[in-house]
């Protein structure tokens, strides 16, 4: 199939790793991959990975990860900040609850 290059959104081509010809509309996938995410992927792993190791979750903001998260979600669905979260699965979440609880009376 050939490309327009004359639309107004065939710059946006060139900020994915997609083959020449190739048009990818498959909507049940990741998708093609960004340059830049390619690029922070790298970084991720070299330096907030690879040289702070476990200093990383505080350094590189890991810990607080998942309420940053939340709260730029709560923006889309109506929520205040500190209201949402991003985490596990719920059933993964239950397990782990029932998992903790189970562990607190091993006689039982």
């Amino acid at each position: 199939m050939k490309v327009n290059k004359s639309s107004k959104l065939a710059s946006m081509r060139e900020r994915f790793l997609l083959p020449d010809g190739v048009v990818y509309m498959n909507g049940n996938s990741l998708g093609p991959l960004s340059r830049d995410v390619r690029d922070r992927v790298n970084a991720v792993v070299a330096s907030e990975w690879g040289e702070q190791l476990i200093r990383g979750w505080n350094s590189a903001g890991w810990y607080e990860l998942p309420g940053r998260l939340g709260d730029k979600i709560g923006q889309l669905i109506g929520a205040k900040p500190g209201e949402t979260t991003v985490c596990d699965s719920t059933s993964v979440n239950l397990f782990k609850a029932v998992s903790a609880a189970a562990g607190l009376r091993p006689d039982r």
